[in-house]
């Protein structure tokens, strides 16, 4: 949640957000971000555990937009 709590906070520019704000970016977060992430291998992202890794080398990571037309 504090991924989530500092996302939320910098998109309404403020110190701190209410909960359902944080809620909102944290859902939002685990199913649609982090999995697009990870399947671009830009992260490595286990949902069950919900862990964040960079991934070793980032040198392979191709410009790809988000719909998959370049």
């Amino acid at each position: 949640m504090e991924l989530a709590s500092g996302i939320a906070a910098r998109e309404r520019d403020l110190d701190s957000t209410d909960d359902e704000d944080v809620t909102h970016v944290a859902v939002t977060l685990n199913h649609i971000h982090l999995p697009m992430l990870n399947q671009f291998g830009i992260i490595e992202y286990d949902a069950e555990r919900t862990r964040i890794e960079s991934c070793p080398s980032r040198t392979d990571v191709h410009a790809v937009s988000p719909t998959g037309f370049n």
